[in-house]
């Protein structure tokens, strides 16, 4: 009987993955609203996975992207799946590197690679079969929102000219940076949504047995302190007269910016903890942090300065 009904329950969360899985595949492209779950395709690849095992999952994932391409191909939005579904392998990456034990700075790794890999091989498919080149494409894209944003908040907002002159100059000034900084930003776009996917994957598997992730805590994680030479090298071409030299320095900076944003939130995190602060102030201050720049910024000198301060370190017991 007790067996019976484990089965059932069984069967039961089965068929909510399914539909869980097939959700989070379709409606990005179904509702504008949704479309940031195009980041996280990968998330219940990679859960089911592990929780149902390699055949189970595989036929779970399998089933779940027939009704999503179903769904898709009658609302006749299966192209945007098509590009969306380009992260579904990341699950099964991160599936093996649970499986073969291997830490979340590997996975972390090939999570990057793969997505870089896929993204690098399409996008040159795309520009020899169309004749055009995505990248100059998505730059062109983002350059007329932003001209359009300016456009848009010059008409409806009552500014003096000498103000309306100013802001012109520094939408200027941030469509040329952007578009030197470009590389950097699709970088750390991939890095995000890697960094995501586990983030959410580890809570998630945790939260159903501790036993089914060897990755550590978040609060714990770390990156190699070998990469500090990296940014003490970007620093230098920062510094240097010749302008392609610094635009490398500038794109390396910021990607290495955003990995020790990941170290630094993890460094709050792990204080928050130790300092037992309360979950709704835990809250308040995250939002502080991060809906300013600066306070992103903090995070991420502050996840470079652990090299040497070691802000997680344990206190020796009292004797």
């Amino acid at each position: 009987m007790i067996l019976g009904y484990k089965k059932q329950a069984d069967q039961v969360k089965y068929f909510q993955g399914i539909v869980i899985t097939a959700a989070i595949f379709c409606l990005p492209s179904l509702i504008t609203d949704l479309s940031w779950l195009h980041g996280l395709v990968p998330l219940p690849v990679f859960y089911y996975l592990i929780c149902f095992g390699q055949k189970q999952g595989t036929t779970l994932v399998s089933i779940a992207l027939l009704i999503a391409g179903g769904i898709s191909a009658i609302f006749g939005t299966l192209s945007i799946l098509l590009f969306s579904l380009t992260m579904l392998p990341l699950g099964f990456v991160f599936a093996k590197t649970i499986a073969r034990h291997e830490t979340a700075n590997e996975a972390g790794l090939k999570g990057v690679i793969y997505l870089i890999t896929i993204w690098t091989v399409l996008g040159t498919l795309y520009a020899t079969i169309s004749g055009t080149n995505p990248y100059t494409e998505a730059l062109t894209s983002l350059d007329k929102t932003l001209e359009a944003s300016y456009t848009l908040y010059s008409q409806s907002a009552e500014v003096p000219v000498e103000t309306l002159q100013e802001i012109q100059s520094a939408f200027k000034q941030l469509r040329l940076l952007i578009a030197r900084m470009f590389p950097a930003l699709l970088l750390s776009s991939t890095f995000f949504t890697v960094w995501l996917n586990m983030l959410f994957g580890r809570w998630l598997l945790i939260k159903k047995s501790p036993s089914l992730s060897p990755w550590n805590d978040f609060k714990e994680w770390k990156l190699p302190e070998i990469l500090v030479w990296v940014v003490i090298l970007a620093v230098v071409q920062l510094l240097l007269p010749i302008e392609s030299i610094k635009t490398l320095g500038l794109n390396t900076a910021f990607v290495l910016g955003v990995l020790y944003f990941f170290q630094g939130l993890s460094i709050l995190s792990c204080l928050l903890a130790k300092w037992s602060v309360p979950q709704p102030f835990k809250v308040l201050i995250y939002l502080l942090v991060l809906i300013q720049v600066y306070g992103i910024i903090l995070l991420s000198l502050i996840g470079i300065a652990d090299i040497w301060a070691n802000f997680r370190k344990k206190q020796p017991a009292a004797s």
